[in-house]
């Protein structure tokens, strides 16, 4: 049974989000299960917001917003770190463990050349989290 899930969000892209928050929402209905959208932002401003603080209070409306019209039980939590490519699945397997997560549903894009030489962050969070990943695509 899935009592919660972590769903990670990247605000700058969230009009990409929408295949892995109808997966992490159905799951989320079907086993009366909380969500967490874990956003990981940089230090410095960024498209989303000038800073962590601003990226959080932005991250609090999306996640409301997914709840009323989901219908969902839903939380957020903010992740500053210092370099978001190099630190982003670290923070999200970290974030998991925080939340007490039994799931993690996350996006991903279509792999391309780099793929085929570096690990992805889908791909690293899947084979070094300890509980079950979804990766949608």
């Amino acid at each position: 049974m899935t009592a919660k899930i972590l769903v990670p969000v990247d605000l700058e892209h969230s009009d990409k989000l929408a295949k892995a928050l109808d997966v992490a929402g159905a799951i989320a209905k079907t086993e009366n299960a909380q969500i967490c959208f874990l956003g990981v932002t940089g230090t410095e401003p960024s498209p989303v917001a000038a800073t962590p603080k601003a990226y959080g209070a932005k991250l609090v409306a999306f996640a409301q917003t997914q709840a009323t019209n989901r219908g969902l039980t839903v939380s957020s939590k903010t992740v500053a770190v210092h370099d978001v490519p190099v630190d982003l699945a670290n923070a999200i397997l970290d974030g998991a463990e925080e939340f007490g997560a039994d799931l993690i549903v996350m996006a991903s894009h279509l792999p391309g050349l780099q793929e085929h030489v570096f690990a992805t962050n889908a791909g690293y969070v899947a084979n070094h989290a300890p509980i079950s990943v979804y990766v949608v695509r």
